[in-house]
C-alpha cells in the first residue's frame, strides 16, 4: 500500500482542540466518500513553536515531508502541525503528513 501526502486546516483555542475538531470533520467526510486523510490519524505533533503565514506554513511542510522528517515520516504516525496566523482572531494550525492510499 502506497502513500499520499495531505495538507488539512484546523482552528481552535489551541493545537489539540483545533486536531480534534478537524479530525473529527476528516472523519464525517471519509465516510462520505471524500478524501479524508487527517481520519488515519490519531495525534499530531507540534513541529515548531513559531507562528507562520499560511503561504510559508504550507512551503514549510512541503520541505519537511520532501526531507521525510522522522516526526512524520511514518504514514502510520502522528500528523505534522504548524501554526499559522490568518486574517482575524482565530488560532490556526496547518496538519500535514503522509497518510495510507
Amino acid at each position: 500500500m502506497g502513500t499520499t501526502k495531505f495538507f488539512t486546516v484546523g482552528t481552535g483555542p489551541d493545537m489539540q482542540s483545533a486536531f480534534t475538531a478537524a479530525h473529527d470533520l476528516a472523519v464525517q467526510r471519509r465516510w462520505r466518500r471524500a478524501p479524508g486523510r487527517l481520519a488515519t490519524k490519531t495525534e499530531a505533533v507540534l513541529i515548531e513553536p513559531e507562528v507562520y503565514t499560511y503561504k510559508a506554513a504550507l512551503r514549510r511542510a512541503e520541505e519537511l515531508l520532501n526531507g521525510f522528517d522522522p516526526r512524520i515520516e511514518d504514514k502510520w504516525g502522528p500528523a505534522g502541525a504548524l501554526e499559522y496566523s490568518p486574517e482575524g482572531d482565530a488560532r490556526s494550525w496547518l496538519f500535514f503528513g503522509y497518510a495510507p492510499n
